[in-house]
């Protein structure tokens, strides 16, 4: 964490900040994969769990994400038989644990004060969102 991220944390984010629930969503992007979810877990200053849902992925990603998740206490595979799309996301919803849900894509890296920044927002209790808006 740097400088500028430390005093913004200090004026923004209380200790008693919510435990964190990830979803990650994967589907064929092995290559990508390993950046983001070593991004994503390296700037977690926060209690959190993860979750990495693949959808029947055939590029050897099922693989990489077991192995990775047996190595991590706050990390949950779920493998699919089979790609159901975007609906693969609420098979994940029913296994969160936590106070805030934060769902990513399988291709982001993520900077050291991310999270931060993001629970910084939190001016309207549990109604906050964040990413690119659709045309």
């Amino acid at each position: 964490m740097n400088d500028l991220s430390k005093k913004y944390y200090s004026l923004k984010v209380k200790k008693s900040d919510p435990f964190i629930s990830i979803i990650i969503l994967n589907w064929n992007r092995k290559h990508l994969l390993e950046k983001t979810l070593n991004s994503l877990v390296n700037n977690i200053p926060f209690k959190h769990e993860v979750i990495v849902l693949d959808n029947a992925s055939t590029d050897g990603a099922s693989e990489y994400i077991d192995d990775w998740c047996k190595k991590r206490k706050k990390c949950r595979a779920i493998l699919l038989k089979e790609n159901i799309g975007g609906e693969a996301i609420n098979i994940a919803l029913k296994e969160v644990t936590g106070d805030y849900i934060f769902i990513s894509e399988n291709d982001l890296e993520y900077s050291d004060d991310w999270l931060i920044n993001l629970l910084s927002r939190r001016e309207y209790p549990k109604s906050f969102k964040t990413g690119d808006e659709a045309n």
